[in-house]
């Protein structure tokens, strides 16, 4: 046997001992002189070893000196392989010997494309750490990201966009990482993705958003999260068709009846800090505004001024006209007249005169000589038509019952109820159109059976 053919030889059994893992095997090897062979698909003990996680072997072939980026037939090298399975410590290893981090096969994929398709997020976070680029893309155009989301594998997700990858950018079909999630219904990566501020309306190439494509493929769920997150149900793809349209073109009828109620679930489905802010928005309005109650203790009290009292400490100005004017009971008869005219001039005024404005009770407010006055009594304002305090600022509107009710001036509160009722109209129309679709069905697959047995009786 000649010297080449004994290279040879001990070359194949370098490859064998490589790929089992025979650590003393591959040294006494080395040591007689075997050479890097490849096997039929241009693979080196070194792919063979870090495929197979023997990391005793693969460093004593970097040791010896093994090219670290060979590629193979399908131009992956030793990274590529030990990512393919997850071999974090192999991973290590290439690492800080300094391998090639976004070498691409003929695929395009880099070993962290193969780290997030298979899932393995620590190997994921080895390579982003080392700054394997994030951004690369495959042939198809999709990131490691796009195949993190294709495969619900959310800590990989998570990984990668913590390490600076970017959920909005689009592969060859125009796809985000958006589309791809709500293409194949997975819930989990699409809250990651909104939560990592991901566009709603994004278009692909068909002109479609996420919304669209859940809706033809009947992801219930997945429409429900887009429309909370607020995407647009009027967008139109290049076919000229909403996501509602869609959904009906698809025979997707639940789907449809979702996307009838968006208005409601853009309403009542945004969370509790829109409740919050809308209910400080009340409270600040309700402190501005001066209550009823506060009104009517102050004519009261304006009233109580104009009787002469000697228990005033210090008369102002004010109180001592009223006092020289009341000296003559003309003039106080015209003062009267004045303050009972001011409530119909007003349109912010209170309809009603307070108790001590009645008729019935003014000849009490002119006796000035008796020690002890009459107790008046203050009837209750009616209540507000709504669940808080009456405001001094209000307008009328008359009941179901027909009776003068009172509402805040600051706007109609009619308004939102009717949006309401006619959301709820068209969803009940869609919900008569989708059983009277299904009772259409039932009865002509009746009429096929009762088909079928007429003629099977007539022959």
């Amino acid at each position: 046997m000649s010297q080449q053919d004994a290279v040879a030889a001990l070359s194949e059994r370098l490859l064998i001992a490589a790929y089992k893992g025979q650590v003393e095997n591959v040294v006494q090897l080395i040591n007689k002189g075997a050479k890097v062979a490849v096997t039929k698909h241009g693979r080196t003990p070194l792919h063979l070893a870090a495929n197979k996680g023997h990391l005793s072997v693969v460093q004593i072939l970097l040791k010896a000196g093994c090219d670290l980026d060979v590629q193979d037939d399908g131009d992956q090298t030793a990274l590529h392989r030990a990512t393919v399975v997850g071999n974090t410590e192999v991973i290590a290893a290439l690492i800080q010997e300094g391998c090639a981090l976004d070498r691409q096969d003929k695929d395009g994929n880099t070993a962290l494309h193969e780290a997030s398709w298979h899932g393995f997020s620590q190997s994921a976070k080895l390579l982003v750490k080392a700054g394997a680029n994030v951004l690369a893309k495959n042939k198809a155009g999709n990131t490691a990201l796009h195949l993190a989301c294709q495969n619900s594998h959310a800590q990989s997700t998570r990984v990668l966009l913590l390490g600076g990858s970017r959920a909005d950018l689009k592969n060859n079909a125009g796809d985000t990482c958006l589309h791809v999630a709500a293409r194949y219904n997975h819930l989990s990566i699409i809250k990651l993705l909104l939560s990592a501020f991901c566009s709603v309306h994004e278009k692909n190439q068909a002109g479609d958003t996420a919304l669209h494509i859940a809706a033809a493929l009947n992801h219930k769920k997945v429409v429900k999260i887009l429309l909370e997150a607020g995407a647009d149900g009027t967008i139109v793809n290049n076919a000229g068709r909403t996501p509602l349209e869609t959904a009906r073109y698809h025979n997707n009828p639940e789907v449809a009846l979702l996307l009838t109620k968006a208005p409601q679930v853009l309403r009542f489905s945004r969370g509790r800090s829109l409740r919050k802010k809308r209910e400080r928005l009340k409270e600040e309005r309700r402190a501005q505004s001066v209550p009823r109650d506060d009104v009517a203790q102050s004519k009261g009290s304006v009233s109580a001024g104009d009787t002469h009292s000697s228990e005033q400490a210090v008369p102002r100005k004010e109180e001592s006209r009223e006092d020289f004017l009341s000296a003559s009971p003309e003039p106080r008869a015209k003062d009267n007249r004045q303050k009972k005219s001011r409530p119909k001039a007003s349109a912010f005024s209170d309809p009603t005169p307070p108790a001590d404005q009645q008729p019935g009770q003014q000849k009490s407010s002119h006796t000035h000589s008796h020690p002890k006055k009459r107790p008046r009594h203050h009837c209750s304002p009616p209540g507000a038509p709504h669940e808080f305090r009456a405001y001094q600022l209000y307008t009328l509107y008359r009941g179901k019952d027909g009776k003068v009710m009172q509402a805040p001036i600051n706007g109609c509160r009619c308004e939102p109820l009717i949006n309401k009722l006619e959301n709820q109209l068209e969803a009940t129309v869609e919900e008569i159109k989708a059983e009277l679709v299904s009772v259409q069905d039932k009865m002509n697959t009746k009429l096929g059976h009762m088909e079928n047995k007429t003629q099977h009786q007539v022959s």
